[in-house]
C-alpha cells in the first residue's frame, strides 16, 4: 500500500452519482430524477450508431455518439437506460438494448463492487472507475510480470506518481494497492479486509480509480489498483 499526496495541482470536476453532473461532460437536467439502480459491467455497442444522451429519454440533448463494437462501463440503470462512461470518460445515457454485457473485466468489477459495499457501509462515496487509470494500472501489472518483480516502485515506470505524470493524469492524492493471488475470490477477500489495503480502498482521500488483474502465469494472478483524488 502507498499513498501520496500532491496539493499544487487542482483539478476541478464535479460528479454526482445520481446521475453524474460534470461541468465538462455531461449536465443532465434535474426534470430525470429517478432512482438510479446500482450495476456495472463492461458492456459493447451493438448497433451502427448509439446515441448517448444527457437524460433517461430520446427527449434529451445528445452528448456524444458511440459506433458499433465500442466498449463502455456500464455504472447505473434508469428504467430501460443505461448510465455509461465511454472511453473518453464521458458520462451519458442510453437504450440498455444497444448496450451487451461482455463479460470481460469481472474480476476487476468484483473487486470495485466488493469495495464500494464498504464504502458505502462506511457512508463513504463510492469510487468510480476510470478509463485511463484502469488502462495505466495494467501497463504497471504487466511491468511487474515482465520484469518478475513485486513493488511499487518501477525501473522502467518510476513511483506510482511518476507513472501517472508520465500519462499525464491530473491529481491531488495518489495511492496504489498491489497483491497477487492463485484465486480470484481470494484476492476480493484480502483487498476488502487487510487493513493495509483498506488505508487506500476505504480513503476519503480518493473518488476515482483504476484496477487491473492479469494472469501471470495458468496458476496466479497480479492485481494493480491505482486511486486518484480530484475535487
Amino acid at each position: 500500500m502507498i499513498k501520496i499526496q500532491n496539493k499544487y495541482i487542482k483539478i476541478i470536476l464535479i460528479c454526482i452519482l445520481s446521475f453524474i453532473f460534470s461541468l465538462t461532460l455531461l449536465t443532465i437536467s434535474s426534470t430525470s430524477a429517478q432512482s438510479v439502480e446500482d450495476i456495472r459491467f463492461t458492456g459493447k455497442v451493438n448497433t451502427t450508431t448509439l446515441n448517448v444522451r444527457q437524460g433517461p429519454g430520446t427527449n434529451f440533448d445528445i452528448c456524444t455518439t458511440l459506433k458499433k463494437e465500442d466498449i463502455v462501463n456500464v455504472i447505473g440503470k434508469v428504467g430501460e437506460w443505461y448510465l455509461i462512461q465511454t472511453s473518453d470518460n464521458i458520462f451519458g445515457l442510453c437504450n440498455n438494448k444497444y448496450i451487451d454485457d461482455t463479460g470481460e473485466y469481472s474480476a476487476e468489477n468484483t473487486i470495485l463492487n466488493a469495495i464500494n459495499v464498504q464504502r458505502d457501509n462506511n457512508k463513504i462515496k463510492k469510487l468510480i472507475m476510470d478509463n485511463k487509470l484502469t488502462e495505466i494500472a495494467k501497463v504497471k501489472a504487466q511491468d511487474i510480470i515482465d520484469n518478475n518483480y513485486f513493488s511499487h516502485n518501477s525501473e522502467k515506470l518510476g513511483t506510482p506518481l511518476e507513472m501517472l505524470n508520465k500519462y499525464d493524469v491530473k491529481y491531488m492524492t495518489v495511492g496504489e494497492n498491489i497483491a497477487k493471488s492463485n484465486d480470484i475470490q481470494e484476492l476480493v477477500t484480502l483487498v476488502t479486509t487487510s487493513e493495509s489495503y483498506k488505508q487506500n480502498s476505504l480513503s476519503n482521500d480518493y473518488n476515482y480509480t483504476g484496477i487491473a488483474i492479469l494472469p501471470i502465469d495458468e496458476y496466479e494472478y497480479i492485481y494493480v489498483q491505482l486511486f486518484v483524488g480530484r475535487q
